[in-house]
């Protein structure tokens, strides 16, 4: 499971011509570090896109090479949508699906049409009522009934909907993410998704994409990874490998996390900091699937070297 999640991921509309979205399944541009890609039919085109939309993703499908190493998945719009989507020839090509808005009172509508298929649901949590407390619990509780959590990849945070919701954008030489209200509802769906229920939760878009807004990127994916959100979604490709960059882990996090699974005392003291294996082994699994995925970090070692 977190080897599937941790890898940031690509989105792009399905307005795309084909010739192009069969390019970027088959990964034919190895150079961008494409590792998932999710292809939209929602949001990001028109109403009357649709059609020719679900046009180019058929034609997507009798290209992609069967061996492809890039996961998959398709944004659907609505329920329709995804009945659509599931009577393309070859579709079983594909990883699974997107569903926009998360919401208690239709998401079994869509597990539902997955049943008896090897299909993945990747819900986003975007919907009008995601902050209220009881929203939440529903949703959670949908998730965690034994029809529908084995159809859960993992669980995304739309950011820009929280904030669009709010008629809010980040202000973007100077504020992240967690520096608006945003930031409360994250933390609480980190707690209650990844925390209470063990679903991975996944980062939000950042949706700047000019190199003039570099700084503030990294500067949210560093508060990212403290929060323990990997799988980030990004909407320039360009983003792909300083995040797979700042994914790799500082040799100091790997030598405590193997220490801490190898387990042979309780407590250990290294690199000035206390490993446990009651308190820590989540981590330290998560660290070593990070340290297998995007390796080490000499250069943050050296510089915590350096400061003491």
């Amino acid at each position: 499971m977190y080897q599937s999640v941790l890898h940031p991921t690509l989105y792009t509309p399905a307005s795309m011509s084909p010739d192009k979205l069969t390019a970027l399944v088959n990964n034919d541009h190895p150079g961008l570090g494409i590792w998932r890609i999710v292809i939209c039919t929602e949001d990001s085109i028109k109403e009357d896109e649709v059609d020719v939309a679900l046009e180019n993703i058929a034609k997507m499908l009798s290209g992609m090479a069967e061996g492809s190493r890039i996961c998959t998945f398709i944004r659907v719009r609505n329920q329709r949508i995804l009945g659509r989507l599931l009577e393309l020839d070859l579709v079983d090509r594909l990883d699974g699906f997107v569903v926009p808005k998360a919401d208690p009172a239709d998401f079994t509508d869509y597990a539902d049409q997955l049943h008896g298929t090897n299909f993945k649901l990747l819900p986003i949590m975007e919907s009008d009522g995601i902050r209220d407390r009881h929203f939440r619990d529903a949703l959670r509780a949908i998730f965690d009934d034994a029809a529908y959590r084995n159809f859960i990849d993992c669980v995304r945070i739309g950011g820009n909907d929280l904030m669009g919701q709010l008629g809010i954008r980040r202000p973007v030489h100077t504020h992240t993410i967690y520096d608006t209200p945003v930031g409360a509802t994250i933390h609480e769906l980190i707690n209650e998704f990844q925390g209470l229920s063990g679903f991975p939760v996944t980062a939000p878009v950042f949706e700047c994409f000019a190199p003039k807004y570099d700084d503030l990127f990294r500067k949210e994916v560093q508060q990212h990874i403290a929060n323990g959100l990997f799988g980030q979604t990004v909407i320039s490709p360009r983003h792909l490998r300083p995040l797979r960059d700042m994914y790799k882990v500082p040799l100091a996090d790997i030598d405590s996390a193997r220490s801490v699974l190898e387990h042979e005392r309780a407590v250990i003291g290294k690199h000035g900091r206390m490993d446990e294996y009651t308190t820590h082994h989540q981590w330290a699994k998560k660290i070593i699937a990070r340290h297998h995925l995007f390796g080490d970090d000499e250069t943050s070692q050296t510089l915590r070297d350096l400061i003491g």
